[in-house]
C-alpha cells in the first residue's frame, strides 16, 4: 500500500504535495510523486529534449522534496511520465495500480462550469476512473 501524488507545479499541487506526505507519514506507508510532462503530438525530438531541460529546475525542487521527507523516514519515490497532451490522468491511474495506491492525493483548482465542461480536469478524470479514495486538496487560497 502506498499514497500516490499528481504534481503539476500549481499552488494546489504545492498543497497536495504536503497533503499526502503528512497522509504517508500518518498511515506509515510509501509516498508516490509523480509528475507527468505532457507533449504535442508531432513535436521534435529537439523540442521535447528542450522541454526536460527547462523542466529540470522543477525536477530538482522536487528531489530536494523527496530528500527532506526520506530524511525524515518515508519512502518517497519521484516518477516523471512523459506522454501525449491529455495523458496525466491515464499516467496517474496506471500508476496507482503499479504501486498499489490506497489513496490518490491530488490538488484541485475551482473552475467555472463552462471551463469544468469545455476543459475538464485532471482530478476530475482521475475521480471517475479511480475505483479507490480520491482526496482533492485546493490551493492554500481557494
Amino acid at each position: 500500500m502506498s499514497v500516490l501524488v499528481g504534481y503539476d507545479g500549481s499552488p494546489a499541487s504545492d498543497a497536495a504535495l504536503i497533503e499526502a506526505a503528512l497522509t504517508a507519514v500518518r498511515r506509515e506507508v510509501p509516498l508516490h510523486l509523480v509528475r507527468y510532462l505532457p507533449h504535442e503530438l508531432g513535436e521534435s525530438m529537439t523540442q521535447v529534449r528542450r522541454e526536460v531541460e527547462e523542466s529540470s529546475d522543477e525536477q530538482d525542487a522536487l528531489e530536494t522534496f523527496a530528500a527532506g521527507w526520506r530524511e525524515r523516514g518515508i519512502d518517497v519515490h519521484l516518477h516523471i511520465e512523459h506522454g501525449p497532451s491529455g495523458g496525466a490522468a491515464d499516467a496517474i491511474l496506471r500508476l496507482a495500480d503499479e504501486v498499489d495506491a490506497e489513496l490518490i492525493v491530488l490538488g484541485w483548482t475551482a473552475r467555472s462550469k463552462i471551463e469544468e465542461v469545455v476543459l475538464g480536469s485532471v482530478a476530475r478524470q482521475v475521480r471517475r476512473r479511480a475505483g479507490r479514495p480520491i482526496m482533492t486538496v485546493p490551493a492554500a487560497s481557494d
